[in-house]
């Protein structure tokens, strides 16, 4: 959207104004059904994540000793890892279904059904901006939406045949654990 008025003499010199049609966005912001904690370069793409926990006492799959492969082995795309867990032979439920089953309640960020169980460098991406997102779930106003406790959640990286990634939100690390232990869940989306 660039306009450019004058008649490029000196009484008249072009002027070039550029205005832009989006808006951008940033973490902590309260968009897209949650809370925004990563955006790209230009403000217009990012992730966002749930306003709850789906659950705190959740296993990884109910499908635990077998190997899904690369499929669900990504560092960031949470997306197809969550795709890959769900089609496994014998798969009834698990982390990533509670995430790719689920709408979220309109808090007056509009109602999506595109959630996904994040990949452990999305968990990651959430650690660093922590503070901004606590902030936005504390002061959002709602009393239904809950901030991110410090406990365990599980990722959509596969890491061997019988174990997952998990990330520890009380000091912000990866833990490699079985399939079977139960972990909590919160969902992203990307935007």
């Amino acid at each position: 959207n660039l306009t450019i008025t004058g008649s490029g003499t000196t009484a008249s010199p072009y002027v070039i104004n550029a205005s832009c049609c989006c808006s951008t966005h940033y973490p902590g912001e309260l968009y897209g059904g949650g809370v925004v904690f990563w955006v790209d370069q230009t403000g217009q793409h990012g992730l966002i994540c749930s306003m709850i926990d789906l659950s705190t006492t959740q296993v990884w799959s109910n499908v635990s000793e077998t190997l899904i492969g690369e499929t669900a082995q990504s560092d960031w795309d949470g997306n197809s890892n969550t795709t890959a867990i769900t089609a496994q032979s014998g798969h009834t439920s698990s982390a990533a279904k509670l995430c790719a089953d689920y709408t979220n309640a309109d808090y007056g960020t509009g109602t999506y059904n595109d959630w996904y169980l994040p990949s452990l460098g999305e968990l990651n991406d959430l650690w660093y901006n922590l503070k901004t997102v606590q902030k936005a779930l504390d002061t959002d106003g709602n009393g239904s939406t809950t901030t991110i406790p410090k406990n365990s959640y599980w990722s959509s990286s596969e890491s061997t045949y019988d174990t997952a990634w998990t990330y520890y939100f009380y000091r912000g690390y990866l833990i490699n654990a079985s399939k079977q232990d139960t972990s909590s869940v919160r969902a992203v989306r990307a935007f």
